[in-house]
């Protein structure tokens, strides 16, 4: 991850959808505003990366939009570690739509806002990154209707939560199972098309082309292991969730990949009040309107 010679200090970062950060590590005295207006807190000794090479997923921004990463995992090494003690061990997201480039807040402890109806699932260990907020993902439901996965389809490493993905990326085994549901559910519409070789559509694989309207879309639901292990916790996936739809086209927001764990990417938190609590080792999510957030 990182490495020191002479008193210089480089990392190396690479997360779980395959993007990484690069650049030189330091530690330096953050000065950040207060509570109390007109007051400043001094942080000393946070370690921190001054990124010289970072690629993130740029299908809808363009090159160079990001400029760069806030670690918020759970390493040592984190924002969201670091500062665990003075941030309440709790932070929160809402994400707009990701076409939607309204602005949103990261909050900490007691900034974050009282939320109704939060469904809550633990935290499970990684067996491959400490750093990863990972959930026991258990099955997937289409319309509905459960797909009856086995626990072990969604990959012997488990299942991330990855804001930095954009996408959800699942072992290929799984994908093309969801593939091959969509696609029967999609022959139905005749004036549907489908984009073949469609790999360039922001880096999808399932795109279909259609003329005049098409708004009939199926819903996705992700299933999840409860606090407890007794029952399951469901997050539903409806169009905003889990399509990517422009004029005339759209595409499943959902990737296959050769790694053995599953990634849940930012497109299907949106609109949803993440809270990470690493307290309680536990996630709680429930929809919002994140442009409000």
């Amino acid at each position: 991850m990182f490495r020191c010679v002479s008193n210089k200090c480089i990392y190396d970062v690479h997360y779980a959808d395959k993007t990484h950060s690069a650049g030189c590590l330091a530690r330096e005295t953050f000065v950040l505003p207060s509570r109390q207006a007109g007051r400043l807190t001094a942080i000393q000794s946070l370690a921190f990366g001054k990124s010289n090479e970072t690629y993130p997923h740029d299908f809808f921004l363009g090159a160079g939009y990001i400029g760069g990463i806030l670690g918020m995992g759970r390493g040592k090494q984190s924002f969201a570690v670091q500062l665990a003690s003075m941030l309440g061990n709790r932070f929160s997201y809402c994400f707009p739509p990701v076409t939607d480039l309204s602005p949103s807040y990261l909050r900490f402890g007691d900034d974050i806002p009282p939320t109704a109806g939060l469904k809550t699932v633990p935290f499970v260990p990684s067996r491959t990154d400490v750093s990863h907020y990972n959930v026991a993902l258990t099955d997937l439901s289409f319309n509905g209707r459960r797909m009856r996965f086995n626990s072990g389809d969604f990959g012997a490493h488990g299942c991330a939560m990855d804001s930095g993905a954009t996408f959800t990326m699942l072992p290929r085994r799984a994908y093309n199972r969801v593939e091959n549901t969509m696609i029967d559910y999609f022959s139905g519409f005749p004036h549907l098309h489908r984009i073949e070789n469609s790999t360039g559509q922001h880096g999808l694989d399932l795109c279909y082309a259609y003329e005049g309207t098409f708004d009939a879309y199926p819903s996705m639901s992700f299933h999840f292991a409860a606090v407890g292990g007794e029952g399951d916790v469901e997050l539903g996936l409806l169009k905003e969730r889990l399509f990517m739809v422009l004029p005339g086209t759209f595409c499943l927001a959902l990737g296959a990949w050769d790694e053995d764990m599953s990634v849940i990417g930012a497109v299907q938190q949106a609109n949803l009040r993440l809270i990470y609590d690493l307290g309680a080792q536990q996630l709680q999510f429930a929809d919002a309107n994140c442009r409000q957030a």
